[in-house]
């Protein structure tokens, strides 16, 4: 009769243990990316576009693009300056783009 006590004692306070522990949790914001491929899918310039082409689109800016370039997008504002991260070689973004399998999408300040 003890030990039954005991584990449903243990039961209860594992149960109202997870229950209080994930009820401070607030759901993760989504990331830069997961934002910008959102964006890109309701805008008409890429209805065109496969999930796959705008997801590539979406990884090529995030790695070249200025993190603050992108929340300007995001935001319907026009970026400061050219919008590329420093010392970004033309070349290889043209590439990454191209990889893409689409047409060159705009630079982030249009």
């Amino acid at each position: 009769m003890m030990r039954r006590k005991i584990g449903l004692v243990a039961v209860v306070i594992v149960i109202v243990g997870g229950l209080l522990g994930g009820a401070g949790c607030a759901a993760e914001a989504p990331s830069l990316r997961e934002r910008l491929v959102q964006e890109m899918k309701s805008n008409p310039a890429y209805k065109e576009y496969s999930v796959k082409q705008v997801e590539c689109l979406a990884d090529v800016h995030v790695k070249y693009a200025t993190p603050e370039a992108i929340e300007q997008v995001l935001q319907g504002k026009t970026p400061t300056g050219s919008g590329w991260k420093d010392g970004v070689d033309g070349k290889a973004l043209t590439s990454a783009l191209a990889a893409c399998e689409g047409p060159i999408a705009p630079s982030p300040n249009g």
